[in-house]
């Protein structure tokens, strides 16, 4: 027997979040996929087969999710930076070796230029210019 008040705990969400939840989906499907009443839970056919159905792509959506989790505290990745060469020498330059030492798994790209650029179109993280715009806004 299951319960909608153990569900919703392991859930975070009320038990009332849950139970209106599943009552849009099952609205929404046209089909009752559990049997439930005051004491239990449990899935008719058609939630069974949902569950045997959709049940390896959750799982592998936890397993995907579980992976980000891991590089949530960690730098990684490619920065992407658009400076002149002396915003690169007097902001860039100094800091670059502790970042780098500091985030092994991250990448610094720096384009030297003094054209400006829609940082955003052009997928750069920051673009630096001492005393000038570095895109029109």
């Amino acid at each position: 027997m299951r319960s909608f008040t153990r569900a919703a705990a392991e859930l975070g969400t009320s038990t009332s979040n849950l139970s209106h939840t599943i009552k849009r989906l099952e609205s929404r499907l046209g089909v009752r996929l559990l049997q439930r009443n005051s004491r239990s839970v449990s899935a008719r056919d058609a939630g069974e087969e949902l569950l045997s159905s959709i049940g390896p792509a959750l799982q592998s959506i936890e397993t995907a999710v579980g992976t980000l989790q891991l590089c949530r505290n960690r730098v990684s990745g490619t920065l992407r930076l658009t400076a002149t060469r002396q915003a690169y020498e007097m902001v860039i330059r100094p800091v670059l070796p502790d970042f780098t030492a500091a985030h092994p798994d991250a990448t610094v790209e720096v384009l030297i230029e003094y054209a400006f650029r829609d940082i955003i179109a052009d997928q750069f993280d920051a673009g630096i210019r001492l005393g000038e715009r570095s895109s029109e806004t």
